[in-house]
């Protein structure tokens, strides 16, 4: 059994005050290295405190005042028990020897006697009386059996506290933090004012890191880096206080102060001038990081990353249009990797290096090339399977490339202008491909049905059913949402088919097409320039909204009360279906209202499929368990200044838009697609070309293109059954970290991946005492096809002394629920770093 350097002083000073009532002691200290012990220990409450007096002063070359003596007496006349500290040898009390005889006991052991009968076993026998004191009290809750060789020991919290301005260099201290300083490769702090200190050494420490990430750049002489043998320990030290989360914005500040006397950036700027150097940085690995150390993610001085990123974005700004594309995605790798640098990401008055936005686009450039088609089409069949298999990947990539950037940056301004010139190039060159592809066999559908053909089939299935309809709604968005929903349940719930849109591709038919009706019940008039669309012996204009809702009462048996817009489940209740074939329709315009409003670009899709997800989770969890969502059109985007006007086909058309022309059967020479009903023959232009070009953003639809016509059929489906997977904590004898990590055990209510459903958790640890909250996790969701789980816990900014108990709760965020709580014990100090 272990026991403190505290609590053995205490049982010393104790033997003695309790042997009887008014029993004192006179505790001999003349080096000083007792004192600051004992006062701890005596104003120690939770051990049981005890009085102390202490006389320090000479007076006329007597130890002691004429107070301080009238003081003592009275005490003891009182008959107190107490505990005197002398700053003199046991045979120089003066006049405190006569009633120190009076004393139960004189203590006059020396420090470095007592812990040797303590247990303490230094190996290094020379140590000095302060480094002895100053291990003692830096050692007092821990037994001094434990305190390892000896001599004063290294303590990086002490010097991180120190470095950040937390803490003050004070006698106490002094020994343990010069150790540590000398540990870490250091200058000693000497005479040298704290603040100055701070600078160069975190200057020193910025120049050591860099030179650990990119050795090319700072080379083995540079004045300030730390010598190889403590470099390891350096790295450490800086790591730490880069990973502490509460304490980053405070080394955000401090190396703002310290970079210039590092001196980085002309000397990375030089560098980086010479093709070779740049070269190497572009296409070498980042090293790995050696244990304890920095990750290489990008330089912990700003000035320094900055000159590397002003070279990186330079050295892209000036590739040509066809070389860009293949040279950011090349480079995605070391992009991410500096995308997750410390500087990444914005700091009060400071913003971000924009190392996450070339990373995105590096991300959209990669993808872009993967998904470009290995060979030419030789029938529509072959372009609408590459489009549908992955080519829609090409627009999921322009959509990065087109939308507005991240983080704002004049140097990525070149970089971006040049990707989207390629960009458009590629998929202009795409989209004319398939238009001489498609207009030479004659406009085949290719056996592509109708979203409403498609919906009518799915809706022959028995089961609670959510019918979504989303104005524009492209395939490329389908197949993200279906991968997406796919990834967040860990099972394959949902998938994607190709369907048809109408021709032109526009809402007044596209929205009617998606009525779960027959392409061959439907016809197309056009009345002053407008379409109306009905199904074959009914009166209802399936161009109008009110009418389409009608025919969803009339025809699909669907109350008024269940067709609603998609925006309200967001803001209230989602329904409960009542009965097994209960139907619910829901439509949206989000994102054609985004498009026409110029928005959709600049802000891109995501966040819309963000809230698809959203409203399907919610579906799901009142008991809803196939949704199908389809579209009447798609979209593309094109910028107005790259427009170009085609000529059309014949004079004075029965329907003209921006990308298609409609004329009655028969008034056109040649194959010609036709709208529905068969009665007007379309003309759709080639490429991203229009009948009528007015400039500004272009986001527009009715033509022909494989984004405008080919619409994705989304369905997913859970087992009626299907329960959340069931979850449990391992054992967590001792929390031995500020970054603790947690195994979860994952268990299937049933056989298969299939019944059951992902759960979103989070784990808290609370002070079993206070209450408080002392760990958190990120919120995240657990799919069914894990076994296990690992979760990492990161520090609040609440303090607890180590051996405090507590609490570890997993929570379903569904419901706030408690799913299991465990109890532990915090084995870590929980401090101003924590």
């Amino acid at each position: 059994m272990t026991t403190s350097l505290q609590k053995r002083i205490h049982g010393q000073v104790r033997a003695t005050l309790d042997l009887y009532p008014g029993s004192w002691l006179v505790w001999c200290d003349p080096k000083g290295e007792w004192g600051p012990l004992l006062r701890r220990v005596a104003e120690d409450s939770r051990m049981g405190a005890f009085p102390l007096q202490e006389i320090t002063e000479v007076t006329a070359d007597e130890l002691g005042s004429p107070l301080a003596r009238r003081q003592l007496l009275e005490r003891l006349d009182a008959g107190e028990s107490l505990v005197l500290l002398v700053h003199a040898e046991q045979d120089a009390l003066g006049w405190l020897w006569a009633q120190a005889l009076l004393a139960e006991e004189v203590y006059a052991r020396s420090l470095r006697e007592q812990l040797l009968d303590w247990g303490w076993r230094p190996r290094n026998l020379s140590i000095g009386e302060a480094d002895l004191a100053s291990l003692a009290r830096q050692g007092l809750a821990q037994d001094p059996a434990s305190w390892g060789d000896g001599g004063v020991q290294p303590d990086p919290a002490l010097l991180l506290r120190i470095l950040a301005g937390l803490a003050e260099p004070d006698d106490d201290t002094r020994a343990v933090l010069d150790r540590t300083i000398e540990a870490t490769g250091l200058a000693q702090l000497g005479d040298t004012s704290p603040a100055l200190w701070r600078k160069k050494s975190l200057a020193a420490l910025l120049v050591t890191q860099a030179h650990h990430a990119a050795p090319l750049l700072v080379p083995e002489g540079h004045e300030l880096l730390i010598d190889a043998a403590h470099r390891d320990a350096a790295l450490a030290l800086l790591h730490d206080w880069a990973n502490r989360l509460d304490q980053r914005q405070r080394l955000a500040t401090a190396i703002t102060d310290a970079d210039p006397l590092s001196r980085l950036e002309p000397l990375i700027a030089g560098a980086l001038a010479h093709p070779a150097t740049l070269a190497a940085v572009l296409e070498v690995p980042a090293p790995a990081a050696t244990a304890g150390s920095e990750p290489s993610a990008g330089l912990l001085s700003r000035s320094g990353e900055q000159a590397v990123f002003r070279a990186v974005a330079a050295y892209l700004a000036g590739q040509d249009g066809t070389a860009v594309l293949r040279t950011v995605a090349g480079m995605h790798e070391m992009l991410a990797a500096r995308a997750a640098g410390f500087w990444a990401v914005p700091w009060p008055s400071l913003p971000p290096i924009a190392w996450v936005e070339l990373a995105r686009q590096a991300a959209a450039a990669r993808e872009l090339i993967d998904a470009a088609p290995s060979a030419p089409w030789t029938n529509p069949a072959q372009a609408i399977d590459w489009y549908t298999r992955s080519g829609w990947r090409v627009d999921r990539a322009g959509e990065e490339l087109l939308r507005s950037p991240s983080s704002h940056s004049a140097e990525t301004g070149g970089v971006i202008v040049a990707l989207r010139q390629a960009f458009r190039s590629r998929w202009e060159d795409l989209a004319i491909r398939w238009s001489d592809t498609w207009r030479a066999a004659r406009f085949p559908t290719a056996d592509l049905p109708t979203a409403g053909e498609w919906l009518k089939g799915a809706l022959a299935q028995r089961g609670p059913t959510v019918v979504i309809v989303a104005d524009a709604f492209r395939y490329d968005l389908g197949s993200a949402l279906a991968a997406s929903l796919n990834e967040q349940e860990g099972a394959a719930r949902a998938g994607v088919i190709p369907a048809r849109a109408p021709l032109p591709s526009v809402t007044a038919l596209g929205m009617g097409q998606a009525l779960p009706i027959a392409a061959g019940e439907l016809e197309a008039t056009i009345v002053n320039g407008a379409w109306a669309l009905r199904q074959k012996g009914r009166d209802l204009n399936l161009s109008v909204a009110a009418e389409r809702r009608q025919w969803w009462q009339t025809e699909g048996h669907v109350p008024a009360a269940a067709i609603r817009e998609l925006a309200s489940l967001l803001e209230g209740e989602v329904p409960i279906p009542d009965q097994p074939k209960a139907r619910l329709v829901l439509y949206d315009d989000a994102i054609d209202k985004l498009g026409h409003d110029d928005e959709l670009e600049a802000q891109g899709a995501g966040a819309i499929l963000e809230r698809y997800l959203a409203i399907i989770g919610r579906l799901r969890d009142a008991g809803w368990r196939r949704i199908l969502l389809t579209t009447d059109h798609g979209y593309i985007h094109w910028s107005g200044t790259l427009e170009q006007a085609a000529p059309p086909p014949a004079p004075s058309p029965a329907y003209s838009s921006r990308r298609a022309m409609a004329y009655p059967a028969g008034t056109l020479e040649g194959s010609y697609p036709m709208a529905p009903g068969d009665t007007y023959q379309v003309a759709v232009p080639s490429g991203a070309a229009t009948f009528r070009a007015y400039g500004g953003r272009g986001y527009y639809h009715g033509g022909g293109s494989l984004q405008e016509w080919v619409i994705p059929c989304f369905k997913a489906e859970w087992p009626a059954e299907a329960k959340p997977v069931e979850l449990s904590l391992q054992p967590v004898k001792a929390i031995l970290s500020l970054r603790q990590k947690v195994r979860l055990d994952v268990r299937k209510p049933g056989l298969l991946a299939e019944d059951a459903l992902p759960r979103r958790i989070e784990i808290i640890v609370r002070n079993a005492i206070s209450d408080g909250i002392l760990f958190r996790c990120e919120p995240r969701t657990v799919t069914p096809d894990l076994a296990t789980v690992e979760v990492t816990l990161n520090a609040t900014q609440t303090t607890a002394p180590r051996g405090t108990p507590v609490r570890i709760e997993l929570r379903d965020l569904k419901d706030e629920s408690v799913i299991e709580a465990l109890e532990s014990i915090l084995q870590v100090e929980m401090d101003a770093w924590s």
